[in-house]
């Protein structure tokens, strides 16, 4: 790994520990009159492209690709549902077939590593709540760059420290959401089958659980700054609900 990287990331280590907190991007997602294919497009856009320089245009393409991919799944898949009547914009059936699949592509790159940052952040927040969590083969400690060795495979690298700059850096502004969507693709009480990206999208419940989720792991993770290097990139929240948020931050 190059020194100048390596001196960012400790000097994002320093600053976790004697910054304050810088203030959330909040999104607000309506499930009471937005389409919940939409919210959910949106959350999982905002989660693999959560940088706050990211080009406004291209994040609506992405969140207008991820649409059409995940209406076309779900026609195809679901026969009765897509004979029902209900509200779809058109604009999500003109994206050409060829442009969704170059925005796929991208996407699922993205969120092969958000979901690696995800996982590095759980397993941290529950060793710090004394869950003595089973360290992963490779690793010797709960540290990030101890971690990142777990997904070196999946990655196709062998320097650790290159794979934190790569992974976690990236996925900062959204780690706390990338942990909500690990928690929720591996909770005890899921079905037998394989949650897959369109199951969130089109369930308004998993939004609302993974938003409220990534709140409560923001908080942990301001309790203990220093053990995951936040710097100063301001976070994403998902405010479902005027009301839920309310609850949510005061509690």
């Amino acid at each position: 790994m190059k020194s100048a990287d390596r001196s960012h990331i400790d000097e994002m280590h320093a600053e976790s520990r004697s910054s304050p907190p810088p203030a959330p991007r909040i999104y607000r997602v309506d499930l009471g009159t937005q389409a919940t294919y939409e919210a959910g497009a949106l959350l999982l856009t905002l989660l693999a492209f959560p940088k706050e320089t990211a080009d406004d245009r291209a994040l609506a393409e992405l969140h207008a690709a991820l649409c059409t991919a995940a209406l076309i799944e779900r026609s195809r898949t679901d026969v009765e549902w897509s004979l029902a009547r209900q509200a779809i914009k058109p604009v999500h059936f003109s994206v050409a077939r060829d442009v969704v699949k170059k925005r796929m592509r991208t996407f699922e790159r993205a969120l092969r590593d958000r979901m690696i940052a995800g996982r590095v952040a759980n397993a941290i927040i529950f060793d710090a709540a004394g869950l003595n969590p089973t360290l992963p083969k490779g690793c010797e400690g709960f540290a990030i760059k101890q971690l990142i060795k777990m997904a070196l495979d999946d990655l196709g690298q062998a320097d650790a420290e290159n794979a934190e700059h790569r992974v976690w850096r990236a996925t900062l502004p959204a780690v706390h959401l990338a942990a909500a969507v690990q928690a929720y693709l591996n909770r005890p009480d899921k079905a037998d089958f394989e949650v897959s990206w369109g199951d969130i999208i089109f369930d308004p419940e998993a939004i609302a659980w993974i938003a409220e989720r990534a709140m409560l792991t923001w908080r942990l993770m301001l309790d203990r700054p220093e053990r995951f290097a936040l710097g100063k990139q301001r976070p994403i929240l998902i405010q479902t609900s005027v009301s839920d948020f309310k609850k949510i931050v005061t509690s």
